[in-house]
């Protein structure tokens, strides 16, 4: 059994008071785009489009720039080509300060090291920087953030003066500064994108190093002052990915390995490097080793996706709370829905979030989707004040629900009672109505699929 979405109900001295809360459980996924080639995470343009990168395919199958539309038209606006501009880019694009979409590519350039460049919408393609010497960094597996200054941030993940990669700034004009270099005991090989925080600091991850060498959490000031924040031991996670700043100021994440039973983690950490472990991926059959980082959605909860696991092993759509709690959304079949995600999602508002997987699909390189979360959106006292009509979206067309409720929502779900059943329309809408009590202070209701 999925449940799928809870709605308490509150009420005060005479008059009902509808209070919503509770945490969504399921989605729906509708596939927009089967792909050729994997597709990296997307940003979202102000022309209302998603632009993201390839890996591979283009003209010379070193990879491409491409465009989507929300309702999957598919373009590659820009084919790379080796030396002269880069080769397979594998990360999400950055919108710059001027309107234009900036990016890395992990090799090709001069020497083979990577390039960073900047690219309209239209797809006129500038290059910034070709890497040519191992001090200067190589292999930028990271995409690019802005800055409090309007400048770009980006890491690599070898080279520099010790080998380890480096992080660099980069203007909007292609001029290159490295900011620091990575020595092994503060962190190696940085691969996630950096973010820039709310207190005008920049902060990240490495994949491997610290004192562990199972990767590090740190912060560094637009001048280059670094600071170590956390390094992970494997118990508490291993290989940790993108970061995600919350309303608390904190830092929320995901490792691909490690935790309580090896198959990633998601944690939470301070600016001053307070940490805490938040869940540990003990169950395969709800998802196992997330790769990409976490987005928050309007309800202030946390979505991602896992790159193995779920019920079918293809990796799945999670949800979870900023205090711990976790649920499986959607699990990927391998078939027209696509396998394997590893690119952080895109909030599209309200209750849908885009986003890409590496394979399956019909064109078996992958699918561009849209998923939607299960949700109460009308809640209706009716005539006479004595029953209440709720009402949401976001089901599975056609399918059978049911409906639990409890008085204490800490009880175990095991004894939550029924309180009816019912069908989602063909558009995946429900309604159910519900006698009002006045000796209860609350009321919680769920919504389930067998």
């Amino acid at each position: 059994m999925r449940i799928f979405s809870s709605m308490r109900v509150a009420r005060w001295a005479l008059l009902p008071m509808i209070l919503a809360g509770g945490f969504a459980q399921g989605a729906t996924l509708q596939t927009l785009y089967p792909a050729a080639t994997p597709l990296s995470g997307l940003v979202s343009a102000s022309d209302g489009n998603f632009y993201g990168t390839s890996r591979y395919g283009g003209s010379n199958d070193l990879g491409t720039v491409f465009k989507l539309s929300p309702a999957g038209v598919y373009q590659v606006i820009h084919s790379f080509a080796g030396t002269a501009d880069g080769a397979n880019p594998c990360a999400a694009l950055a919108m710059g300060p001027d309107g234009l979409l900036y990016g890395t590519c992990q090799y090709g350039g001069a020497q083979n090291a990577g390039t960073v460049f900047k690219i309209a919408t239209s797809g006129s393609f500038s290059l910034l920087a070709s890497l040519v010497s191992f001090i200067q960094g190589a292999e930028p597996v990271g995409g690019l953030v802005v800055g409090p200054d309007n400048a770009l941030y980006g890491t690599t993940s070898s080279g520099g003066l010790h080998g380890f990669g480096n992080v660099f700034q980069i203007s909007t004009n292609g001029s290159y500064a490295i900011l620091y270099n990575f020595s092994g005991t503060d962190g190696k090989s940085p691969a996630a994108t950096l973010i820039s925080g709310t207190d005008g600091l920049l902060y990240g991850t490495t994949k491997f190093g610290g004192t562990n060498d199972c990767g590090t959490v740190f912060k560094i000031t637009t001048a280059g002052t670094f600071s170590s924040l956390f390094s992970f031991n494997a118990t508490n996670g291993y290989m940790p990915g993108a970061l995600v700043q919350g309303s608390d100021n904190a830092f929320y994440g995901t490792t691909a390995y490690g935790g309580s039973s090896g198959f990633g983690s998601i944690f939470k950490v301070t600016p001053v490097g307070t940490f805490t472990s938040l869940h540990s991926m003990v169950l395969e059959n709800l998802g196992s080793n997330p790769l990409a980082g976490l987005v928050f959605g309007a309800d202030g909860n946390l979505y991602g996706s896992a790159n193995y696991g779920g019920g079918n092993g293809f990796g799945s759509v999670f949800q979870a709370t900023a205090s711990g709690g976790f649920s499986s959304l959607w699990d990927f079949s391998g078939n027209s829905d696509g396998a394997n995600p590893f690119a952080t999602l895109v909030f599209g508002g309200n209750y849908h979030f885009y986003g890409t997987t590496s394979l399956g699909g019909t064109g078996g390189g992958g699918t561009f989707y849209e998923l939607t979360t299960l949700h109460f959106d009308t809640i209706q006292i009716l005539a006479g004040g004595q029953n209440v009509n709720y009402a949401g979206a976001g089901g599975t067309s056609n399918a059978q629900y049911t409906v639990l409720t409890a008085t204490n929502l800490t009880i175990p779900r095991t004894n939550w009672i029924s309180a009816g059943a019912g069908q989602f329309d063909a558009a995946g809408r429900f309604s159910f109505t519900n006698a009002v009590s006045r000796q209860e202070a609350s009321r919680y209701f769920l919504l389930s699929q067998p």
